[in-house]
Formats: structure tokens, C-alpha cells, sequence
């Protein structure tokens, strides 16, 4: 099946998402598909629009296509259920690639089509989604990997015909291919009120990346030395961000952009990012929102600079260097502030690296205590603008025991059910108390 992605830690303190062969398991045809939630309870679509005070309570979704299409879960009305039980936004991801099956065959038909990795975050696969979002009332958030594989805070790839390419010539092909994609999905009907450009880029972009095309010299501390970032990293990387804003504003003249960054938390008091985004600014780079992955302690603290802690920590998001980077971002630099991924696990899976944020045990009720109080921030935080569960379709026996580190993180049970988790974000939005179960 489908290549998947995967949260692992590596010594770089970045976050991968790695592509690898997924399990085959299903979940019974038989299981119930009710919601038990009252379409009252449903969060308006004006509150949702974050440039005009609303906030955005959204999912990064991807796999719940594949299973619905060819996973046998055809009734499964996964965007539906998160709708409903408090969403209001999706974030999309998009290739460089394109399924010429897929693009020849009406979605109705994709179920009989044997697809190379079922055309996993294609163009086509990408506007299916949207559309799925669009027609059930959610705001759209489409991130570019600007990459023909997935692209994340650890790799950065070039699709293969850009190898070697001057920043020019690559500035040249990333406006082009913007706007192109931006006109795809405008053509289609489909409005795009969030584009990210990029995945976790503070490091670098399509092969201009620490590790790839950039090296980081001996003794340089990136986390700290933010000038050496300016002069080698940065640079660079606002020039060809600068060249997909111009593509994109082509085809959707009032686009919003968000710059997406991982490494939060690491690090002394966010140095490297408060550096990046200001750098950003500095350059004229024109975005609009700045946009974080936020993973709870066990992978966002390190000792020593490197080695994931083993002890509970108090939650990051409560304490006063949370706050005060946020308030840079929209005091200092006059940026939107989100939380572009977040989740927090519902299980010890199987390896499991990092310790459990102070009085939240992964477990069930851990999980919807953690997501609980965490909204709760983020709705009574005026600077922040929202946040994004990062793949909230999982559940359980999605796939095998190596995707743990996302079947129980998910916000659904085995049955297709929203659990306690996903259910408080309904909660969190009417006053309601806390669910357990």
C-alpha cells in the first residue's frame, strides 16, 4: 500500500515524515458510522476566517482518501465527522507529481484503478480532498512540498530534473510551477484561503538545505548563530520563496501565505526561529502568517542539545518562553501566529522515544485532557490564530505496528468513532465539560 508518513526523532532535532509501505488492515464493514453529535453543534464557517478574528481548529488530512476509495471504507464520511465535531479548516499537501490515471478517470471510478502508491499527495489526489473539504464547508490550507516526495524539517529534496540548478534557474522553475498549480486548483473551481509554501522549511527549501546543497561548517551552532543562517541559509531560501509567492499571486491575486517551521521548542529560547522569521521580514519576503509544528516534550525537549528527555516535563505551551515567541511573532514582526501541526499520543505505542508531558499519561483519557487544555489556550490566547491536528483520521489498526507513532495519535477509534480527544474540540466551542471516553 501507499507509502505513509512517520514521526521519528532523529539527532538533528528535526521531525521526519518518512515514507515507507503501509499495512492492509481494515477496519469491519459493520462498524458504526454514527456521530452522536447535534449539526448544531457545528462551528460557522465566518468563525473560521482567521485574517478577520476567527480561529482556525483544523486537521492535516491525507490518508482517510485512500481508505475511503480503496481501503474498503467507502462509508466512512471522515471530513464530515470533523466538521462536526468542532473543524473548521483542512491542511492539504501537494507534489510536484501528477497521476495520469487518476487524471483520466472520474473520482467516482478511482476505487477500480491499480495506482502506484494510490497517487499519494498527487495533484489529483490533492484536488479530491479539497473538494471533499470544500462541499462539506471547511476552509482550505494547500501546502506546496515543493518537492516530488514528501519534504519535511529532516530533507528537502529538488525534484530530480532541478538537480544542480543556480538559485536563479530555480527561482525561475518555482514561479512557474506555482502558478501553474495555483491556476489548477482556481480552475477547478476550488478556493485556496491559506497557502503554505513549503514543509518545515527554517532550514532550507528544494535542495538548498543544511545537509543537501548547504553545509554547516564545524563549530557553527545553527540554533544560536542565527547570522551564519542569514548569510548562507536564509538568503537564499527568501529569494526562492519571494519566486513562489509571485507564480501563486499570478493565478489568486489575493492569496495568504504562511511559512511553516519545525525545530519549535528546540533550542535556546527559539532563537533559531525568531532569526528565521525575522530574517524573512528583513528580506521582503511578503507572508502573512508564521506557522509552527508543535510535538509535545517527549520530542521537543532535549538534553544536552540532543538526546530526547525521559522524564515528564511540564507542557510546552505552558510556560512563559511559549508565550513570549508568539508574542514576537505578532507584537515584533506583525505576523499571524499558528500552530501549523500539533497531536499528543493516546498509547505507549511501539517506539515510543520521550517522556509524557506532566499529568497527561498517554493514554485515552490523557490524550482528550491534553487536546482539551491545549484548545483552551489556543482559544484564549488573542495572539494565537488557531491550530492544526496533524492526521486526526488515524485510529488504531489503521496500519501496522511500525505507524504507531500515527495510529495512536489519531482522533478516531477503531469503530470510525470520534474519541474523547476529537470530541472535546465540540466541547471546547459550546462550554460543554470535558469527554473521557
Amino acid at each position: 500500500m501507499k507509502a505513509k508518513g512517520l514521526i521519528s526523532l532523529v539527532l538533528s532535532a528535526a521531525l521526519i515524515l518518512s515514507l515507507t509501505a503501509c499495512s492492509d488492515q481494515t477496519v469491519s464493514s459493520s462498524a458504526d458510522f454514527s456521530m452522536g453529535f447535534d449539526p448544531a453543534d457545528r462551528v460557522v464557517s465566518a468563525d473560521s476566517d482567521i485574517f478577520s478574528g476567527g480561529k482556525m481548529l483544523g486537521g492535516t488530512v491525507v490518508d482517510y482518501l485512500w481508505k475511503t476509495v480503496w481501503g474498503g471504507q467507502t462509508q466512512w464520511d471522515c471530513l464530515g465527522q470533523l466538521r462536526d465535531n468542532g473543524m473548521n479548516w483542512v491542511r492539504v499537501g501537494v507534489l510536484m507529481k501528477s497521476d495520469e490515471q487518476l487524471a483520466n478517470t472520474p473520482f467516482e471510478e478511482w476505487g477500480s484503478l491499480k495506482v502506484d502508491g494510490y497517487g499519494w499527495s498527487t495533484l489529483e489526489y490533492a484536488e479530491a480532498i479539497l473538494r471533499d473539504a470544500q462541499e462539506k464547508g471547511l476552509r482550505k490550507n494547500l501546502f506546496f512540498f515543493l518537492s516530488d516526495q514528501d519534504a519535511s524539517g529532516a530533507k528537502q529534496p529538488a525534484p530530480a530534473e532541478w538537480q544542480g540548478l543556480t538559485v536563479e534557474e530555480t527561482c525561475a522553475k518555482l514561479t512557474k510551477y506555482c502558478y501553474e498549480t495555483a491556476k489548477y486548483f482556481q480552475d477547478k473551481g476550488l478556493s485556496i484561503d491559506l497557502y503554505d509554501l513549503g514543509n518545515e522549511i527554517e532550514r532550507g527549501i528544494v535542495g538548498f538545505f543544511l545537509g543537501d546543497r548547504l553545509t554547516i561548517p564545524s563549530g557553527v551552532d545553527i540554533q544560536t548563530n542565527t547570522q551564519w543562517m542569514r548569510d548562507n541559509v536564509w538568503d537564499i531560501e527568501a529569494q526562492l520563496l519571494i519566486a513562489c509567492i509571485e507564480g501563486i499571486k499570478k493565478a489568486d491575486p489575493d492569496a495568504k501565505f504562511n511559512l511553516h517551521s519545525s525545530c519549535y521548542g528546540i533550542g535556546a529560547n527559539n532563537q533559531l526561529l525568531k532569526g528565521f522569521y525575522k530574517a524573512m521580514v528583513d528580506f521582503g519576503v511578503p507572508y502573512d502568517v508564521a506557522g509552527v509544528s508543535y510535538y509535545w516534550n517527549g520530542i521537543h525537549t532535549y538534553e544536552n542539545g540532543m538526546q530526547p528527555v525521559t522524564t515528564p516535563q511540564e507542557a510546552y505551551f505552558k510556560t512563559a518562553e511559549c508565550k513570549e515567541f508568539t508574542d514576537y511573532i505578532v507584537h515584533d514582526l506583525g505576523k499571524k501566529f499558528i500552530f501549523s501541526e500539533f497531536v499528543y499520543p493516546n498509547a505507549s505505542y511501539f517506539g515510543l522515544s520521550g517522556a509524557m508531558d506532566i499529568g497527561y499519561p498517554f493514554t485515552i483519557e490523557g490524550q482528550a485532557d491534553w487536546v482539551e487544555d491545549f484548545l483552551e489556550y489556543v482559544m484564549n490566547t488573542p495572539e494565537i490564530s488557531g491550530c492544526i491536528y496533524f492526521y486526526p483520521e488515524y485510529y488504531p489498526i489503521m496500519h501496522s505496528q511500525e505507524f504507531d507513532s500515527l495510529n495512536y495519535s489519531g482522533l478516531f477509534t477503531n469503530t470510525l468513532i470520534p474519541n474523547a480527544a476529537l470530541k472535546n474540540i465540540t466541547n471546547i466551542n459550546n462550554g460543554k465539560d470535558r469527554s473521557t471516553a
